[in-house]
């Protein structure tokens, strides 16, 4: 519901359980190509939107002609190109939302949520940015529910945008240490991502590991997580046979070993992953 009615959507729980990972496959729920301006103009000004990094934009018969072509099957001044996709995380400040001058050029860039058009934004670490959330979630209060934005020309004035990006908060904070009930409110869908059971992170293991054309036994595997993480008391995380398996085919190959998983190699790998609460003087 949340990705069909393109409302704001925050993503919480424990770190390493996918919440980065789900986001960027929501990005591949919709594949339809979309047609950008390459910039926009208001008030004498100009606005470059087009931005390779965030824009993959899609060849065809007609990619060779130029803007002033009569023969182009659309508007010259639009690029098509993939749904936009932007994450950012803790560098994240105000002053990149909004209209950045660059004196020589004379024109402007647009800020992450323009380029996010008909596409994705999404606030990674969301509560550990430079400003407080209250500060960056007051800055999208109007957007969210106007779906229009407001931005800031250098000399004064003001121009609308549409705002029709999806606006996603991910965050490895507890939702009341982000903002009061009240604040909350404002972001409309919230869901919880749990840590996986013992099955779910066998399997993740088990699928993994297979990926990665390693030999192994279910004994083994099995084994492994009941020294490390039922008897030791590890908690499973998602991440964590990816972690653990590439240490062990890094291992593998600094080693020479053949690609085979043994309770010594898991071991290991296990204990280069994670760090041990020691005395650092004994």
């Amino acid at each position: 519901p949340a990705v069909n009615a393109s409302k704001s959507f925050l993503i919480y729980g424990k770190p390493g359980n996918g919440k980065t990972a789900l986001a960027e496959s929501l990005f591949r729920v919709e594949t339809e190509p979309i047609f950008m301006p390459y910039a926009i103009e208001c008030q004498g000004n100009v606005i470059q939107l087009y931005d390779p990094i965030y824009h993959q934009k899609i060849d065809d018969e007609t990619s060779h002609l130029s803007a002033l072509s009569t023969d182009l099957p659309w508007d010259g001044r639009w690029f098509k190109c993939k749904r936009p996709f932007i994450i950012t995380g803790g560098e994240l400040t105000l002053e990149m939302l909004d209209l950045s001058y660059n004196p020589h050029s004379k024109i402007y860039d647009a800020p992450f949520q323009l380029k996010a058009n008909n596409g994705i934004y999404l606030i990674d670490d969301f509560g550990r940015q430079k400003v407080t959330p209250a500060e960056v979630l007051n800055r999208w209060i109007v957007p969210m529910e106007r779906q229009v934005d407001y931005l800031s020309f250098h000399a004064g004035g003001k121009m609308t945008v549409p705002f029709e990006a999806f606006l996603i908060f991910s965050t490895n904070l507890k939702p009341d240490q982000l903002g009061d009930e009240a604040f909350l409110r404002r972001i409309q869908y919230k869901m919880f991502l749990r840590s996986p059971k013992h099955g779910e992170f066998s399997t993740i293991f088990t699928r993994f590991a297979q990926g990665k054309k390693l030999e192994f036994t279910p004994d083994v595997v099995e084994e492994f997580i009941q020294r490390h993480y039922v008897n030791g008391r590890q908690p499973f995380r998602r991440c964590h046979p990816r972690d653990v398996l590439m240490h062990a085919i890094d291992i593998i190959n600094f080693e020479g070993l053949p690609k085979v998983l043994d309770q010594d190699l898991l071991d290991r790998a296990f204990y280069s992953c994670f760090v041990e609460d020691v005395d650092v003087d004994s």
